[in-house]
């Protein structure tokens, strides 16, 4: 299956309402900065999808592309709480490092705090 740029956007505008219902009901409150990531990636999964067949009627399109934004809200709040444990890690080292400056180096805590960050964020720490 093949779609032009214009049938695409038809078929964003849409859907949107039930991508973003997805997003609204599954992503954590404090993680909403991440919106526009998840729909974004919803849409290039849905596009994929279509685009291979994936879609098979079995269910209505609706809830296929809901299914597709509401995995894609799992990952992202998953990915996000990783990366907040890192920056606890991270803290928690620099307290140490605070009281303790002799005794405690933070390399390792910094090099795995940046590992654990994304190609997009790694260069800017």
């Amino acid at each position: 299956m093949s779609f032009n740029a214009q049938e695409f956007t038809a078929l964003i505008a849409e859907t949107k309402h039930i991508v973003l219902a997805a997003v609204r009901d599954n992503l954590y409150t404090r993680y909403s900065f991440a919106i526009d990531d998840i729909v974004q990636e919803t849409y290039l999964r849905a596009y994929r999808g279509l685009t291979k067949n994936q879609f098979r009627a079995e269910a209505k399109f609706s809830t296929w592309l809901y299914t597709i934004a509401r995995n894609e809200t799992y990952r992202m709040n998953q990915k996000l709480r990783r990366q907040e444990l890192g920056l606890l890690d991270l803290v928690a080292a620099l307290q140490q490092y605070a009281y303790n400056p002799d005794q405690h180096s933070l390399i390792p805590e910094i090099r795995r705090f940046i590992a654990g960050l994304s190609v997009k964020h790694k260069p800017i720490f």
